[in-house]
């Protein structure tokens, strides 16, 4: 990850934090990434992503802490503003064919990295045919599924 090598204010922000997938890939970048990365913890709830930046504070006291980005998918501005602000978004609010297309075309149109752990194979194909070229243009690398699912 080219730390400091781009002008916004965040490396990453993972976003549904206070999810089960979120929280633990929050506990991932706490315990695992340089402890001098700037990144955010997004989704809707103030008190609960706190909750999220308490617990990261107990793993590893002495690294750099998230900040806390208030976002929700129903305002289109706030996630736009959010892809605004950080060089990669892990997202991991599903399911992603309710929540996930406006982080997606967020990220796509402003040249914000992505990255989610979707298992759902046609709403994939479904971005990558609305946005394929609008991340190309805008410089933003999509990397939906990165994530193992399992389901009946």
């Amino acid at each position: 990850m080219p730390l400091n090598k781009h002008d916004r204010q965040y490396d990453l922000v993972v976003f549904g934090a206070t999810g089960y997938t979120g929280k633990h890939t929050a506990e991932f970048v706490t315990k695992n990434l340089p402890t001098n990365l700037k990144w955010a913890v997004a989704g809707r709830s103030q008190p609960k992503l706190q909750a999220v930046v308490d617990a990261c504070r107990e793993l590893v006291a002495d690294r750099e802490q998230p900040a806390i980005e208030i976002a929700d998918v129903t305002d289109e501005a706030s996630i736009v503003a959010l892809a605004k602000k950080t060089f990669i978004v892990i997202s991991t609010a599903g399911p992603y064919s309710k929540y996930g297309e406006t982080v997606f075309k967020a990220c796509a149109e402003n040249g914000t990295h992505y990255v989610d752990c979707t298992g759902e194979f046609p709403w994939v194909g479904n971005m990558i045919t609305k946005y394929e070229k609008v991340a190309k243009a805008s410089g933003a690398l999509m990397f939906p599924q990165t994530g193992l699912e399992s389901a009946p």
